[in-house]
C-alpha cells in the first residue's frame, strides 16, 4: 500500500513547518483522509475546493464535464463532491477518454507535441459539450497545459489553479489568525 508513505511524507513536511498541505495530484486524493488524519495542519481537498467553487460561480449548471484521467475518475471523488452539491458529472466517451484524454495526458508528461495534445483535448472537450456540459472541469494536472479554455463554449474551471488559489487563500487567513 502507498497510504503508509504518504503519510510518512504528510507527516515530514508537518514537522518542517509547513503551515498546509496541497496536494497537486487529483488522484492521490483518494487518500486525502488518511493524510488528513496523521497531521494537525490542513490538508487541502482539490475536489472538495473545485466543487465548491463551481457551485459558487456556476450556481445553476448541473451538468459538469470532466476531463480527467482513468484514476481519477475510477476514484469517484469527483463523482461524490458533485453529487453532493446536486450536479451531475458527464465524462468522455470511453473511446474519447481513451484516444483523446489519456493519450493527451500521456503526451504531456512525456513532453510530446504540445498542439496535438490542445486538439485531442479539444475534441474531448467538445464530446462533454455535445452530451451536456454546462461547465467543464480540467481535473487533471497535466490537462491545462494543453487545453484552451478560449476554445470551449462553456465555462472552464481548472482544477490546479482552484488548488492554488485556496492555498493562497488558507495561507493568508491563517496569517492574520497570528
Amino acid at each position: 500500500s502507498i497510504i503508509p508513505y504518504l503519510v510518512e511524507g504528510t507527516t515530514r513536511l508537518e514537522k518542517a513547518g509547513a503551515s498546509l498541505i496541497a496536494l497537486p495530484c487529483n488522484t492521490v486524493h483518494f487518500f486525502h483522509d488518511d493524510m488528513q488524519r496523521a497531521v494537525k495542519i490542513p490538508v487541502l481537498h482539490m475536489i472538495r475546493e473545485t466543487a465548491d467553487v463551481v457551485a459558487r460561480n456556476h450556481p445553476n449548471a448541473r451538468r459538469i464535464g470532466l476531463l480527467a484521467s482513468d484514476g481519477t475518475v475510477a476514484t469517484g471523488l469527483y463523482e461524490r463532491e458533485f453529487s453532493a452539491r446536486g450536479m451531475k458529472l458527464v465524462y468522455p466517451d470511453e473511446a474519447i477518454q481513451k484516444d483523446c484524454v489519456m493519450k493527451a495526458i500521456y503526451g504531456i508528461k512525456a513532453g510530446g507535441d504540445k498542439q496535438a495534445s490542445e486538439e485531442l483535448l479539444f475534441t474531448a472537450g467538445q464530446n462533454v459539450e455535445h452530451k451536456g456540459a454546462e461547465v467543464i472541469v480540467l481535473g487533471c494536472t497535466e490537462i491545462p497545459l494543453a487545453f484552451n479554455p478560449r476554445r470551449a463554449s462553456v465555462p472552464v474551471v481548472n482544477a490546479t489553479r482552484v488548488l492554488a488559489e485556496a492555498a493562497i487563500r488558507e495561507y493568508f487567513q491563517e496569517a492574520k489568525k497570528q
